[in-house]
């Protein structure tokens, strides 16, 4: 069953996300100063950001010249912010820790963790869209760590796992209803469906700009994000763990390139390398810190899976 908005707290820590502000204030800023120092990449990535931004003020504006106070687009799924600081805090620990704990596990096989995320990463970009890939910032091994870690494992799954899904629904409110014929909204599975399809299809149509993969890399990339998208709009709260998923799983692809101990003692020793290290630092002692107490983390976690 879709979770709606009785079944997810609400409170200070659950408006102000303070852990979802500062990572997507932290790689829009930064892909705006590459976008102003004419890197591609930093183009690339603030001209997604601010269309996805603008079609979405577009989609509300769709909806609300329908005179149905836009459908209420909650009704059909949850704007994934997290229930609270704490389970974001609790998400965003499990999903950045979990590639590295699959790369272990899988260390003496032939494996690919890091092909895990191929629906959100396109690393091995050589033509004139090369942009999506973090290659054209230089030797700037610290550029490398923040455009790859933060900018493209924060933004590309904001926009392919929030917006087009918001953008969806909106489109998908209207076009079921213009084939129905009929007044009525049509049924919430219906309408996350066909955003769930659009938003395959979204990423398909921009990764085919770069030919970033053959069929069958799009075939598994579409199931990767298609079950991405099904555990956050119907389970509910999963957005920042997905985003630090992807944020880790890019570290791993370029400790695999660069090698671990170049990553460590020229990337990680840097600001953005102490800047990411700080982060999670962080995140572990507000959990630790708070697990325990009265109405704390393990009691939100408990209830939030008990509904």
């Amino acid at each position: 069953m879709v979770r709606s908005d009785k079944v997810f707290q609400s409170g200070f820590d659950n408006n102000y996300n303070l852990l979802l502000l500062l990572v997507v204030v932290l790689a829009v800023l930064g892909s705006l100063f590459l976008a102003w120092k004419d890197v591609r990449a930093g183009i690339i990535y603030t001209l997604m950001f601010v269309t996805g931004l603008g079609l979405m003020y577009f989609v509300t504006l769709l909806l609300k010249g329908e005179g149905k106070d836009l459908e209420s687009l909650t009704s059909f799924a949850r704007i994934p912010f997290s229930p609270t600081l704490g389970i974001a805090c609790f998400f965003g620990l499990v999903g950045f820790f979990l590639p590295i704990l699959l790369k272990t596990i899988f260390s003496f096989t032939n494996f690919s963790v890091s092909g895990l995320s191929i629906p959100l990463f396109g690393s091995g970009i050589n033509t004139a869209f090369q942009s999506f890939s973090a290659a054209e910032i230089g030797s700037s091994l610290p550029w490398q760590i923040f455009t790859t870690v933060f900018t493209a494992g924060v933004i590309e799954t904001l926009i392919f796992s929030f917006v087009t899904i918001y953008i969806g629904i909106g489109l998908g409110v209207v076009i079921l209803k213009l084939l129905s014929g009929k007044n009525t909204s049509p049924s919430r599975w219906a309408v996350l469906t066909f955003a769930f399809v659009f938003s395959v299809m979204a990423f398909t149509l921009s990764h085919l700009l770069n030919s970033t993969y053959v069929l069958s890399s799009f075939i598994f990339a579409g199931i990767f994000l298609l079950i991405s998208n099904i555990s956050i709009f119907v389970a509910g709260g999963f957005l920042v763990f997905w985003i630090f998923y992807h944020m880790s799983n890019n570290l791993i692809y370029l400790i695999e390139v660069k090698g671990l101990e170049v990553i460590i003692t020229q990337g990680l020793f840097s600001g953005f390398g102490l800047v990411l290290v700080g982060l999670l630092l962080l995140m572990l002692f507000y959990v630790i810190s708070r697990w325990s107490v009265k109405g704390g983390i393990s009691t939100q976690l408990k209830d939030y899976f008990a509904k």
